[in-house]
């Protein structure tokens, strides 16, 4: 049987929307475009304000994509760098006039090489939203992994571990 996407109900929709970002790097897209995929994919899947994708820059976390209600706010986050530690998303939060904060560490070969944040004004995150985070953190790993020490990626061998990391959510 064959169900169109549109068509499934319950956890499966905010899933797919992380398909494009998976399509991406199956075609050797470069890490910032699929990084981008990604964090547009989890702003939309969470009805986010604000989604960043900050990569370990040695101690500080630079931000390598964002997915912003607001071009001037997208602007303003792009390329940022903040310490690995101290940052506090809730005072982050606070800063750009939101209400909810959640942030979801990016770890790949039991180390963390990036951040994944998510910023709204409406109600706290709520567990859905949490694990949406951590499988948008896990294609994000992916794909800085993919992208290797001289961002050129492996699409094949990528490829196939994010459709394997799907396939466990689902």
């Amino acid at each position: 049987m064959v169900i169109d996407a549109h068509e499934r109900g319950g956890a499966a929709p905010p899933l797919l929307a992380l398909g494009p970002a998976t399509r991406r790097l199956a075609a050797g897209a470069a890490v910032e475009e699929v990084l981008g995929a990604v964090a547009t994919a989890v702003a939309h899947a969470t009805s986010s304000d604000v989604a960043l994708i900050r990569v370990r820059v040695d101690d500080c976390l630079e931000t390598r994509a964002v997915a912003a209600s607001s071009p001037a706010l997208a602007a303003e986050l792009q390329g940022s760098r903040v310490p690995v530690a101290g940052v506090d998303p809730d005072a982050v939060a606070r800063r750009l006039s939101l209400a909810a904060a959640a942030a979801v560490p990016i770890e790949a070969a039991d180390e963390t090489v990036g951040r994944l944040e998510l910023y709204r004004a409406g109600e706290p995150y709520a567990p859905a939203d949490e694990t949406l985070a951590r499988l948008a953190a896990e294609y994000a790993a992916v794909a800085l992994v993919a992208a290797g020490p001289n961002g050129a990626a492996s699409a094949a061998e990528a490829a196939t571990d994010l459709l394997r990391l799907g396939g466990d959510a689902l």
